[in-house]
């Protein structure tokens, strides 16, 4: 069912391909995401948005970043930041529950 819900966002080819940041993201997501969402009643836009950002952080190998700010846990996406710690903003960032902003800064790098 999940690869099926994200087949519009990253077509068949990627999620089929194992080597792929898109399959990482979608594998994550069903295997591994201590949020479990339950994709019967968890709307679309949530899924989309929740894997768009996984699909990010493996896509830019997210798991060397020097600073993680929260990316892979169990929060909300938009909780995936440092909280504007230090003047400088970086991570995700929504309004109304909606991602505005993503902001890398040197975290990653």
């Amino acid at each position: 069912m999940l690869r099926e819900m994200l087949i519009p966002l990253s077509g068949i080819d990627s999620l089929s391909d194992s080597s792929s940041p898109q399959y990482a993201a979608m594998a994550w997501l069903a295997d591994e995401d201590p949020a479990f969402l339950d994709l019967g009643v968890t709307p679309f836009n949530t899924i989309s948005d929740r894997y768009i950002v996984v699909l990010l952080y493996f896509g830019t190998t997210g798991n060397r970043w020097r600073a993680q700010r929260d990316f892979l846990t169990v929060t909300n996406i938009c909780k995936w930041n440092d909280g504007g710690e230090g003047g400088a903003f970086e991570g995700i960032r929504c309004l109304n529950n909606e991602v505005v902003d993503i902001i890398l800064g040197t975290f990653c790098f």
